[in-house]
């Protein structure tokens, strides 16, 4: 529902018939608000007749405020390893070939590639006779 705005009209520029109007427009506005609230209990008496649900009653979003989040509202998360440790069958290290004489080594950076090996198996049984 669209909220209309009046704009501010000073005391002393309005007339009895604007302060009259200004008076209706909010009767009015307090109509339709208690209409509204009216309708959608009706709306949610139908869906309990029918068997669903009602309408749930959400908290407006409090992203945008500058309130500081509770403890209740945050939720920690656990850090889980998703995959399993892997077996390693094969290391290689590489020294790169182009380093300043004064530069002094730091650490590894591990890179890992897993590949998949056929490779045939030829038996050859021999009986004797």
């Amino acid at each position: 529902m669209a909220k209309i705005e009046i704009p501010h009209i000073p005391e002393e520029e309005q007339s009895p018939i604007v302060k009259l109007l200004l008076n209706i427009i909010s009767q009015q506005a307090e109509i339709i608000q208690k209409q509204a609230v009216e309708i959608q209990l009706l709306k949610d008496e139908v869906a309990r007749l029918k068997g669903k649900p009602p309408k749930p009653k959400i908290s407006p979003s409090t992203m945008d405020s500058a309130l500081p989040r509770t403890k209740r509202s945050r939720k920690k998360r656990k850090n889980k390893k998703k995959n399993k440790p892997m077996k390693i069958d094969k290391e290689v290290i590489l020294h790169p070939d182009n380093l300043p004489g004064n530069s002094k080594f730091r650490e590894y950076k591990d890179f890992l590639v897993q590949d998949i090996i056929i490779s045939t198996n030829n038996i050859n049984f021999r009986r004797g006779k």
